[in-house]
């Protein structure tokens, strides 16, 4: 309930279309539920509290709640959230059902998890793939698991394509563990593990290599900051998350470290909206149809186009480019790619 408040509204509307991808169109109202749309309802919650980023301070909404609203609770509901705080994303199958537990193994560490009360299982629970959040310690169940059809040929599957898409996360963030990329993009991890249960296929990432990206150039930042403070606040007028302008302002300093020959200060207006309108096409954007985009910075259409094609060349960005995609890009990469 709290979250259904009216300050909440763009980043409910975004994360429901996070969540949703293509069947954005086809949510079902949250009263007088089928129990097929109930489990819609809980599986979207899960994913909200723990795995939802904000579009302002970038935190998961659990622990936005727990730190705006801690003064109002009681012990033990301090206590509950910080065991939910806990929880970790973990996709796992089952091994064996005894009366009292289940033994299930976790997909991607082998780390075998004994969970309490056997009532949840499925019938062909053997053949199955689950993913959800379970207390770190793996003692108990927490909030709502989704189970998906998947034979052990197609776990093992599920597990390379994850991987793969793991190192394509490594192009942001080098030597991320598989915790960091679960923590950032587990709404990927969903569609793709749905994708590869129903839609049989078995292929939802790239096959070419991830390109290598450019290291953090701190000459380039402190050369550029009031350039990009003005990109910072203009993103987020717009309306890009947090993270996304953190993506933005890299791909800026990036194309800053390679031109050749610099470029003068007259040219920052086309840089900066050129470094924008890149953005959005990398994530799958449609920014042609607001051609004001054009405008925000007052910069002639020719220099823009130049800086555009420039962008491109020089850094080799692609559509769906790994180095500067947002969870709206990775989603939509699963799909369009």
């Amino acid at each position: 309930m709290y979250f259904h408040g009216k300050q909440f509204l763009h980043d409910m509307n975004r994360a429901l279309l996070l969540y949703s991808g293509p069947d954005y169109a086809s949510i079902p109202a949250e009263d007088n539920l089928t129990p097929e749309q109930e489990m819609y309802w809980l599986s979207f919650w899960d994913y909200f509290l723990f795995d939802y980023h904000m579009i302002e301070s970038d935190e998961v909404p659990l622990r936005y709640y727990f730190q705006h609203e801690k003064a109002r609770l009681t012990i033990s509901e301090q206590d509950i959230i910080r065991d939910l705080l806990g929880a970790k994303f973990t996709v796992f199958y089952v091994e064996s059902i005894r009366e009292d537990f289940v033994t299930c193994r976790n997909l991607f560490t082998d780390e075998c998890i004994d969970l309490p009360d056997p009532d949840w299982i499925y019938p062909d629970a053997e053949h199955m793939i689950f993913f959800g959040h379970l207390h770190a310690r793996g003692v108990m169940m927490l909030n709502y698991v989704t189970s998906l059809p998947a034979s052990g040929k197609l776990r093992r599957r599920m597990k390379d394509i994850i991987l793969r898409q793991l190192e394509f996360f490594r192009c942001q963030k080098p030597g991320a563990t598989l915790d960091d990329f679960f923590q950032r993009d587990a709404v990927a991890v969903r569609h793709t593990l749905n994708i590869m249960a129903n839609f049989a296929q078995l292929n939802v990432v790239p096959l070419r290599k991830a390109p290598k990206p450019l290291p953090v150039n701190l000459d380039i930042r402190r050369s550029f900051q009031d350039e990009e403070r003005v990109l910072r606040e203009v993103s987020l007028r717009i309306g890009f998350s947090a993270f996304s302008v953190q993506l933005i302002c890299k791909l800026f300093e990036d194309y800053m470290s390679v031109a050749d020959p610099a470029p003068y200060p007259e040219e920052m207006p086309a840089i900066i909206t050129a470094c924008l309108l890149c953005y959005g096409m990398i994530n799958g954007l449609d920014f042609e149809d607001i051609p004001e985009l054009y405008d925000l910075f007052g910069a002639d259409h020719d220099a823009i186009q130049h800086h555009i094609e420039t962008l491109r060349q020089r850094l080799g960005c692609t559509r769906f480019d790994p180095r500067y995609l947002t969870e709206e890009g990775t989603v939509s990469s699963l799909y369009l790619s």
